[in-house]
């Protein structure tokens, strides 16, 4: 197996860790850059040899593999379960490659083996690229490979996938390319079935890997600019998240005792939810995390940063009450964020999040098939460690009614949740297909409550 950097190295301590597919090398992505993160690639799996020191240092780590990439990253998954993995995104591929309903038929891989020549290859990269422009592209990042080491690829990816059993729930996400003439699309479905979140995009085997990774990693630095540039019609626009803060804390605060705590608040914005438990908190010891923090009037120590990230330095065992609203479907590795801010709370300390449901904002999803960042309500509790009690656990569903879908746009812009990047369609499609009830347009949000306790006796 071999690896690159892209690019520099060295620089970020988040990095992008990408598996190939077979036939290509790094060149196939020398133009990808993303600030604050490095990239490495890997490829030719001829063997297993893997320096995993390079990983070593980044606190932060984002897998995407594609096509035969996905079955090797699979098989090596136990040996980077040590490492910080945020996302593992799986794209164009199965955790059985060589499959005749979950993979590439075996007679076509047979035959890719027995007839592997230069001819061969090059109709091989024609098929893998879905489009003229995508194969010029392609053509212009040239693989260089040799014949002998892509056939004793092939044979190896073959000979160790042939009964191996690996469980797509090792996997948070998979992509599947609507056009893929490489792996068939339908075995890519029904390898996938069983994985809550999975979309389908346009184009063929080779993907757009910018636009993917930009679509699938959260960046906390457009969320923070979204926000900020909402911060004067966020209160009176945001009424949905105003009922969920007196929800969540009317659930927090039977659990809070009204003496001296240490209190953690993430992402506490405009303060909706801050302005409720300081009225009965008044000795407490609170700390305020945003990524864009405001002044409140209050006494507190606000720090401003992404609370995903800074939870790993806080002391365990040193919280009494971890508080958050509205705020962590903008992590990208919810469960390990939960685990970690769990380690934190003092015995009986008690943790309060409310979030959204996969039937958020159902509409917008729908069309644009942008990826899913919601989970349900049995996945969140699943996310809770043993160490802790599951206290509250509760969804509902709240409807807003617009006249028009520039009027859900703006509604969007006026909270700063409109996100979305890299939409397939423009404002006219969408303003086209936006679902209407009655000739008026609705907009679903799912708010979910999870309060947890950590035990006493653990």
């Amino acid at each position: 197996m071999k690896q690159a950097f892209i690019g520099e190295s060295g620089e970020n301590d988040r990095l992008i860790l990408i598996f190939a597919g077979w036939g290509v090398d790094c060149n196939l992505f020398s133009d990808l850059h993303f600030a604050g993160y490095d990239v490495m690639a890997l490829w030719g799996y001829a063997d297993d040899d893997f320096d995993e020191s390079f990983l070593s240092g980044y606190s932060e780590i984002y897998l995407f593999a594609w096509s035969f990439g996905v079955y090797v990253a699979s098989s090596m998954m136990d040996r980077l379960a040590r490492f910080p993995l945020m996302l593992r995104v799986a794209i164009n591929g199965t955790v059985t490659p060589v499959d005749d309903l979950t993979g590439i038929p075996d007679a076509i891989f047979q035959g890719t083996l027995d007839g592997l020549d230069e001819r061969n290859l090059a109709k091989f990269y024609r098929r893998m690229c879905g489009t003229q422009q995508d194969y010029k592209s392609f053509m212009a990042k040239m693989p260089h490979r040799e014949i002998d080491d892509l056939r004793l690829e092939l044979r190896r990816i073959f000979e160790m996938s042939r009964g191996s059993e690996v469980d797509v729930s090792c996997w948070d996400r998979a992509v599947i390319a609507a056009d893929d003439r490489i792996f068939p699309p339908a075995n890519l479905s029904r390898a996938w079935q069983s994985l809550p979140r999975v979309r389908e995009i346009t184009g063929g085997h080779l993907p757009d890997f910018h636009r993917i990774i930009e679509q699938e990693i959260i960046d906390k630095e457009l969320v923070a600019a979204r926000f900020a540039g909402c911060t004067s019609t966020y209160d009176d626009e945001a009424v949905v998240q105003r009922e969920m803060a007196h929800t969540l804390w009317d659930f927090a605060r039977r659990l809070i005792p009204s003496s001296h705590v240490d209190l953690l608040e993430i992402g506490s914005g405009t303060g909706m939810l801050t302005s409720l438990y300081v009225k009965e908190l008044d000795d407490a010891e609170i700390t305020l995390w945003d990524l864009v923090p405001r002044n409140l009037n209050i006494r507190a120590t606000v720090v401003a940063g992404d609370g995903e990230s800074m939870i790993s330095d806080v002391a365990d065992e040193s919280l009494d009450v971890i508080l958050s609203a509205a705020t962590v479907q903008w992590f990208n590795n919810l469960s390990r964020f939960i685990g970690l801010a769990a380690s934190k709370l003092r015995r009986g300390g008690v943790m309060a999040l409310s979030t959204f449901g996969p039937e958020n904002m159902q509409e917008i999803t729908g069309m644009t098939r942008l990826p899913l960042r919601y989970y349900t309500l049995s996945e969140l509790k699943a996310m809770v460690p043993d160490s802790c009690d599951v206290v509250i656990a509760r969804e509902e569903m709240r409807h807003m009614e617009f006249a028009s879908p520039r009027e859900v746009m703006m509604h969007l812009s006026r909270t700063g949740v409109n996100g979305l990047r890299h939409v397939s369609m423009g404002y006219a499609e969408m303003s086209a297909n936006y679902p209407r009830d009655n000739g008026m347009c609705k907009l679903t949000y799912q708010p979910q409550y999870i309060v947890i306790k950590r035990k006493d006796n653990e």
